[in-house]
């Protein structure tokens, strides 16, 4: 599975070194504090002129929603403000809290189906987020979870 973060600025490879260790040393630290080491880890980068696409590529058997957290909040740490961002969603209604949690695991189960063979494609729309299961093959979405 791969997780992209949008950077707008630029990385030499010396930095993209650096985020590689940075952010590796605390997933494997994490899972080896969980008894639960990962199979596969890298990081990779596309760069434009003034945006870089940070490329964090794990296996599906040992991810998780915290890991995901803790990735979000280190790119956070490194980067602040050059961390390209979709805007702040209004606070939820009482009625739609921990749905985001509840849609993560939802579609993590989903990719580790070996039975379907899809891509996830997330899109804020008004305050919640819409993951599309993406066919290979086919053009069409389907909308699965909101």
């Amino acid at each position: 599975m791969t997780l992209t973060y949008a950077v707008g600025r630029r990385l030499e490879t010396d930095a993209v070194r650096a985020l590689e260790d940075f952010v590796g040393e605390h997933v494997r630290s994490f899972h080896m504090l969980g008894g639960d080491p990962i199979e596969h880890f890298a990081v990779t980068c596309e760069q434009d002129v003034h945006v870089t696409f940070v490329h964090v590529t794990r296996d599906l058997a040992t991810f998780s929603p915290e890991e995901l957290a803790l990735q979000a909040s280190l790119f956070v740490e490194r980067f602040g403000d050059a961390l390209l961002t979709n805007p702040q969603a209004e606070e939820a209604e009482d009625d739609e809290s921990g749905t985001g949690e509840e849609s993560v695991e939802l579609a993590l189960d989903a990719l580790r189906d070996p039975g379907q063979r899809q891509r996830l494609v997330g899109v804020r729309e008004e305050k919640r987020v819409i993951v599309y299961f993406v066919h290979p093959g086919k053009r069409a979405k389907v909308r699965a979870r909101s």
